[in-house]
């Protein structure tokens, strides 16, 4: 099968069922737009929202997508990519280490679990070499840059939720140099239906404050990879709580353990892939 001839059999099937475009975005609570990118060839939906589209239809995966019955979504080989992603890169095959992540969602594959399960452990495995030696302090950011812009990319094969009217403010405290997972924690939300803010660097506590108002944000959700940072972070928590009415979430790379939270008294917090999802889940039902 190929993603050339998905649009027009959705399309068909559609017609079949007697739906426009829009009862269809209905069912399966994504944009209307979603579904003309998915006829046009311009996207290609995840496993996750393939089913729902097979049940919406009554219609079978393998007939949906014209795949013989014997093929199957094969189960992504996380470790071997990522070595092969770093190798390719430390040989300067960058296209190539790139187009073999972007082709695991034209594929259908989840783009959060590549985030989570793949670029993550990419990023993990660079550290590793850098504190061993193997790779230069350049080469570490020249691969945490070229993940940078895969989670861009990746984004535009996000099957986004109808808007729930819910906005997040994400930030880092002053001092935190590391803004990549952030950059992931963004898409999370953006899937689920939330308006986002993501700010980069050092931004006057004040300034965030008008920010939280002016824009009427619900969640304000911080990034803390450093134990040096916590200070920083706590007394930040404590300056925005003082000033504006508002939840506050917090995460990260250090977050593994009890009695670092111990040190914070935040509303909610996630250190993984599922926490954030359940999160995310339980706030769209309460909404």
């Amino acid at each position: 099968m190929t993603k050339e001839s998905f649009g027009k059999n959705l399309k068909k099937f559609r017609k079949e069922n007697k739906m426009s475009q829009g009862d269809l975005a209905k069912k399966l609570d994504v944009r209307q737009t979603t579904i003309s990118n998915y006829e046009n060839d311009l996207r290609f939906p995840n496993a996750d929202l393939l089913n729902k589209i097979s049940i919406a239809l009554n219609v079978s995966l393998d007939d949906l997508i014209m795949r013989d019955s014997k093929e199957t979504l094969k189960a992504i080989n996380y470790e071997k990519i990522s070595n092969e992603f770093i190798e390719n890169i430390l040989d300067h095959k960058e296209k190539e280490a790139k187009e073999m992540i972007i082709l695991l969602a034209k594929k259908g594959h989840d783009v959060l679990s590549i985030y989570d399960k793949l670029l993550k452990s990419i990023l993990y495995k660079v550290g590793d070499l850098w504190e061993l030696g193997e790779i230069s302090i350049p080469m570490e950011h020249h691969i945490t840059h070229v993940v940078e812009e895969l989670i861009y990319t990746l984004s535009q094969y996000i099957n986004i939720q109808s808007s729930n009217g819910l906005s997040v403010l994400l930030i880092t405290p002053g001092n935190e140099p590391h803004t990549v997972g952030l950059k992931m924690v963004k898409e999370y939300f953006r899937k689920y239906g939330w308006k986002t803010i993501l700010l980069q660097g050092s931004v006057p506590w004040q300034s965030l404050v008008t920010m939280i108002k002016d824009k009427a944000i619900d969640l304000v959700c911080i990034s803390v990879t450093m134990h040096e940072n916590m200070n920083q972070t706590k007394a930040l928590i404590d300056f925005i709580r003082q000033a504006a009415d508002i939840k506050i979430m917090v995460g990260g790379q250090i977050f593994t353990s009890d009695h670092v939270m111990d040190t914070l008294t935040p509303d909610d917090y996630y250190n993984n892939h599922e926490e954030l999802i359940n999160f995310l889940e339980k706030e769209n039902k309460h909404n």
